[in-house]
């Protein structure tokens, strides 16, 4: 197994990057089962809705008919919300997949627009839960069948549907409206028979600019060469992190036993910088490792791996046993 980096101009850069957008996508879609599960509970964060806007549609573009025209209108000054983003990608797949699925038969305009507004005193007594100087209003709306009175008091009803057995399980707008209120946000709805329909969603700005990720590490500036105790009980991990690692200028002992790992760093405690260790593994825990190594170097800093996401519950603050981070798996050389 071996590293290999390609250049933007590569004749492979681009087959490489989508595949890694594809298995990014992949990942997400199981932060979405397991969040609508409630296994897991993430944090939100400082989120581009004009960046997901675009993912989103980019994802969903080849699924849509050619006779339905989408029309795109996004403020390149919208503000940022905070939110999951993994959320915020499936409130927009969703009402984008029910607006073209109103018109996969007659054609029709999707229409999504996206800006930032200030509410106004007939929009704020509209809805009173709208608290915040500042909105994201995310508008999409169809020129499909529309909807009766009837039907409107029902969308947001889990399994609620009127597409055939095979089109739609009636969870999509369900799921919408329990994600936007979660996050002190709001959901309109306008339709009519025969004149399609509007779905507004507003989700308050947050004064924050969006953290992105150092694409070029410390070790990888050759500031310093890590000297790293890995451990993690999955053997294809424990080689991947190993090689990523290496790439990066670390030096690394890699292991698949907490037990082994507890041994090499009682021979020579000074001999790392840092231990990285999953979170479950057979015979001891990561924190059960990262106590031991604690009790030998208090010193130490441990990075602790999981790939469940739930929150992690403990007697006493990680950070006692030197734990300064947490890495969600799959891990990526950022």
């Amino acid at each position: 197994m071996g590293v290999v980096s390609l250049a933007k101009n590569a004749k492979q850069y681009d087959y490489f990057s989508e595949i890694m957008r594809a298995a990014e996508r992949a990942q997400h879609l199981v932060a979405q089962i397991l969040s609508f599960s409630r296994a897991e509970e993430r944090e939100p964060v400082v989120v581009n809705v004009k960046e997901i806007v675009n993912e989103a549609l980019k994802l969903l573009r080849p699924s849509i008919p050619v006779t339905i025209a989408i029309k795109k209108s996004i403020d390149e000054k919208c503000g940022n919300v905070l939110a999951d983003p993994t959320q915020i990608h499936q409130v927009i797949v969703n009402l984008c997949t029910n607006a073209f699925q109103s018109m996969a038969e007659s054609g029709g305009e999707m229409a999504i627009d996206l800006r930032e507004i200030e509410p106004d005193e007939a929009l704020r007594k509209r809805m009173p839960s709208l608290q915040a100087e500042e909105y994201v209003q995310l508008c999409i709306a169809d020129t499909g069948h529309g909807m009766d009175e009837a039907m409107m008091e029902r969308i947001f009803e889990p399994f609620f549907t009127t597409k055939a057995a095979d089109k739609g399980t009636g969870l999509g707008l369900s799921v919408v409206h329990g994600i936007v209120p979660s996050y002190k946000g709001e959901i309109t709805v306008e339709s009519s028979p025969g004149k399609g329909t509007i779905l507004q969603i507003y989700l308050p700005v947050i004064e924050s600019s969006v953290a992105r990720q150092n694409k070029q590490s410390e070790f990888a500036r050759g500031e310093k060469s890590a000297r790293i105790l890995f451990v993690d009980d999955e053997e294809a991990t424990v080689k991947l992190m190993n090689v990523m690692m290496r790439h990066l200028g670390c030096s690394v002992l890699a292991v698949n036993s907490p037990v082994t790992a507890l041994s090499e760093f009682r021979k020579e405690p000074a001999a790392f910088d840092m231990v990285i260790t999953d979170l479950t593994m057979p015979g001891m825990t990561g924190i059960e490792l990262a106590r031991e190594l604690h009790e030998i170097s208090p010193s130490m800093p441990v990075a602790l791996m999981t790939g469940y996401g739930r929150d992690i519950k403990y007697t006493v603050p990680l950070s006692q046993y030197g734990i300064c981070k947490l890495l969600k798996k799959p891990v990526s050389l950022s």
